[in-house]
Order: structure tokens, then C-alpha cells, then sequence
């Protein structure tokens, strides 16, 4: 498992930027798949919130073997609009656009979000699902918030 940091955050100096959160995520497969050897196949991408950008991002350039989003966002202006109201979301720079890129997803995709989400609406997922043009499998547990995500309570028939 690898977790990388935003540039700004925790020990890694900087400013955040789509670009580098981007380009770093491109460093990253190539460090896994040339320097780890590890096998493509053997690589499944996770993201979370604002952290679905650069797995969808990955996903849609390089070879994975699948692409799990949690609470995923069609895009930063989509988020602004629902919060804020669609005037003000036109102040903000349109970033992250997963809703561009979801359909150059190679990779099955399985998206989770809660349907009591009030950060990013559940609907972003529906969005993004009907947009992939992979196999793809959405789950929105009724009692999920954007935080809160007890596993074993919303899939008890799993264990």
C-alpha cells in the first residue's frame, strides 16, 4: 500500500496544483511498475473525495488492474455550485474534472457513496457511473456521510 501526500501537506513542501498532485501520480505508477516491477495487473488505485481526481486521473492514462472512488466528485465547480450556488461556483477555477475523465477509465470501477453526504451529493456518483464506459459498480449505503463509514455495518452480508 502507498499513500501519497499533497504537496503542503504533512513532510512534503510545496503548493498544491492540479498539475503536480497529477504529475506526482504519474511518478508514482512509473516508480510501482519500473522500479518495484510490479505488474500493472497486480495495482488497484483507491481514492477518496478530493483524492478521486488523481486515481481517476491515473486511471485514465496508465494500466491498472481496478479503480475503487469513495464519495467521489464530478468536479471542484460542481462541489462550489451545490454548497454555494451556481453564481458563486463561477469564481472558482473548474479543477479536478473527473467528469471529463471517468470515460477514459480503462479498468473496472466499483464507486461507494453515502446518500447522506452533504459535502459532495450522492449524485456526483450516479453522474460519473452512467459516464464510464467500463464495468462498473455503484453502491450508496442510506446512512453513509461524507466522514462517517463503518464498513462492517453497511455491508454486514460480507462477513
Amino acid at each position: 500500500m502507498l499513500a501519497p501526500e499533497y504537496p503542503g501537506y504533512g513532510i512534503y513542501p510545496g503548493r498544491p496544483s492540479q498539475d503536480i498532485i497529477f504529475e506526482d501520480s504519474l511518478l508514482i505508477y512509473d516508480y510501482l511498475t519500473n522500479k518495484m516491477k510490479i505488474s500493472p495487473n497486480n495495482i488497484i488505485i483507491f481514492g477518496r473525495s478530493l483524492g478521486t481526481a488523481p486515481s481517476v486521473y491515473l486511471t485514465s492514462q496508465c494500466k491498472v488492474s481496478a479503480l475503487i472512488l469513495i464519495s467521489p466528485l464530478l468536479s471542484i465547480r460542481h462541489v462550489v455550485r451545490d454548497l454555494l450556488g451556481n453564481l458563486i461556483s463561477y469564481c472558482f477555477k473548474d479543477i479536478f474534472q473527473n467528469c471529463e475523465m471517468i470515460d477514459k477509465v480503462t479498468c473496472p470501477i466499483l464507486i461507494i457513496h453515502g446518500q447522506n453526504d452533504v459535502l459532495i451529493k450522492y449524485y456526483h456518483s450516479t453522474e460519473l457511473y452512467n459516464k464510464s464506459k467500463v464495468p462498473c459498480e455503484l453502491i450508496l449505503p442510506e446512512n453513509m456521510d461524507h466522514n462517517e463509514f463503518d464498513f462492517f455495518q453497511e455491508f454486514p452480508n460480507l462477513f
